[in-house]
């Protein structure tokens, strides 16, 4: 039985392999300028292995191997030159890369998936978010690059972007307005309610009934939620998502939460650390206490980094990943 099994994932190995090739390969032929390339094999080729992670049991060795192939066919494309250093082709435009995502770092692949291993989301909700990671959502850059159809590929709410999955789920300036935030705000909502009950704090039987307060006291404990920290002097990001003061224990801390692609994820917790520094710096100076921000960082997708697990076991509460990543499933699935 088990080496039926294995001569299976074997064989679904070599598909999911073959179309990841096939697809990089398209895009490499493709009129798209170098930037554009790129992005296009993150968000045609890449999600072919990414979303399998939770199914498949792929090797550091395999996806290495992947890798190397994908580096080979840039250089046949005239894409990399073959002296050209690796490290700096998987390295952020930003910070003077190429930007080519490398599988074998792209995230918690066994925190990732809790929320399918647990199968607690309806079948029609299951369904949409598993489409939606393999990228097939019938967008209208799906119809005229995948199915070749003669239709306008822009975004059908701004013609200003591509319509792809990876545009709908989490980068529509549009959508941005109303219902990412809705999502957003579910998952602090969440967070919110664990915390006063760590506090004692009296809250109803379902956290997304929950309503928080500005400012709730417990004891020697003041929650803040999405409130404007008055600072002596001038600091633009003074409103985070959560904030916890804890007098008894001389420690402040700052949460914030975001919900960006799946393919944005390190790059957001530092954004997120970075932003709320200042912040954190003046109030341990007039509070006299320890700050620390803490980014709660989960990809549209349910996507979470190595360092999640990390970061929610310092807010107080029973934080369960499972149940965050939830909120964010169902905020895309309502999408």
């Amino acid at each position: 039985m088990n080496e039926s099994r294995g001569i299976d994932e074997t064989q679904v190995k070599d598909r999911l392999r073959r179309e990841y090739i096939k697809r990089v390969r398209k895009v490499l032929k493709s009129e798209l300028n170098s930037k554009n390339r790129m992005l296009a094999i993150g968000e045609i080729a890449v999600p072919v292995l990414q979303y399998s992670f939770g199914v498949v049991n792929w090797k550091i060795k395999e996806l290495e191997n992947i890798d190397r192939q994908t580096r080979k066919m840039l250089t046949t494309y005239k894409m990399h030159h073959p002296k050209a250093d690796v490290d700096r082709l998987y390295t952020s435009r930003k910070d003077g890369g190429r930007g080519l995502m490398q599988q074998e770092h792209l995230m918690d692949k066994e925190q990732t998936y809790e929320w399918l291993h647990k199968g607690e989301l309806k079948g029609e909700t299951e369904s949409l978010i598993i489409v939606a990671q393999d990228q097939a959502i019938n967008t209208r850059y799906h119809k005229k690059n995948i199915l070749r159809q003669n239709v306008n590929s822009k975004c059908r709410l701004r013609e200003e972007y591509e319509e792809t999955t990876e545009h709908i789920k989490a980068g529509c300036t549009i959508l941005a307005k109303h219902e990412y935030i809705k999502r957003h705000d579910q998952v602090c909502r969440n967070l919110h309610y664990n915390i006063c009950k760590e506090y004692g704090i009296k809250v109803g039987k379902k956290w997304y009934e929950h309503n928080p307060q500005p400012v709730i006291e417990a004891g020697e404990t003041i929650i803040m939620w999405n409130k404007q920290i008055q600072t002596d002097r001038e600091i633009r990001a003074n409103k985070p998502d959560i904030v916890i003061k804890q007098k008894k224990e001389n420690k402040c801390l700052i949460i914030d939460v975001a919900v960006p692609g799946d393919r944005r994820m390190k790059e957001k917790e530092a954004e997120r650390v970075l932003k709320y520094k200042e912040l954190a710096l003046e109030t341990q100076r007039m509070w006299n206490c320890r700050t620390k921000v803490i980014p709660v960082v989960i990809g549209a997708l349910g996507t979470t980094t190595n360092s999640f697990k990390n970061y929610i076991k310092e807010i107080p509460g029973h934080q369960l990943s499972k149940s965050l990543q939830k909120s964010v499933l169902l905020g895309t699935a309502h999408i």
